[in-house]
């Protein structure tokens, strides 16, 4: 059961305000019985869901995990970390990365944070507003220098550090391909649309 796919499901019921949701395998059978207000798919083999006015996450046996305290908020989890994050003060919040025991790993610091890719969790930096990106350990391994949020795929993303141009950096935050392209195109089998500072369109290989 800890393997197989599960799916977001309500119960029927005549009144549409008191319906509860629980989750069905893949042959239409109730795996979790319906009986959260509020439910999310699962990620990574957990799922958030809401009963009695508490959050919890909860695994595929819907054994409770932890408790997510009131005052944060949780995003999926991917490759073991989930995005936290809390309100500093009124629409101001500060980022960080929880592990499935409900244990703060990377502290609420970060303006904003995505979710881990390839090893790899992109923030953006509360002081210079400048993205980068941290380890699961939350070690600093690309510093927040670039003007864009880092999207790593197939070991390598488009990079801006001077808004003007774009390269491609590794893993490591080193370009691989200079600045030196006015736009660059989401690469697909190694390759990519760019255009260069004549604004001229050619294909880049990597």
């Amino acid at each position: 059961m800890k393997n197989q796919s599960l799916f977001l499901a309500r119960s029927w019921s005549n009144d549409r305000k008191n319906y509860k949701l629980g989750y069905i395998n893949t042959l239409g059978q109730w795996a979790i019985e319906p009986e959260y207000e509020k439910a999310g798919e699962f990620h990574d083999g957990f799922a958030k869901v809401e009963k009695d006015n508490k959050t919890f996450i909860i695994n595929k046996q819907n054994e409770k995990i932890f408790e997510v305290p009131i005052t944060t908020h949780l995003g999926q989890f991917h490759e073991g970390l989930a995005i936290a994050y809390i309100e500093e003060k009124r629409g101001k919040y500060k980022h960080g990365y929880m592990n499935p025991k409900g244990e703060l790993i990377i502290p609420f610091q970060y303006e904003k944070a995505e979710n881990f890719k390839e090893g790899l969790g992109c923030i953006q930096s509360s002081e210079n507003k400048n993205w980068g990106a941290v380890d699961k350990s939350g070690r600093l391994i690309i510093t927040c220098k670039f003007h864009n949020s880092l999207y790593f795929e197939d070991q390598i993303a488009i990079a801006n550090e001077d808004y003007n141009l774009y390269g491609v950096i590794d893993l490591k935050g080193e370009y691989i391909i200079p600045p030196k392209f006015e736009s660059i195109d989401k690469f697909s089998d190694g390759l990519a649309n760019v255009r260069d500072k004549k604004l001229e369109n050619m294909v880049l290989s990597i």
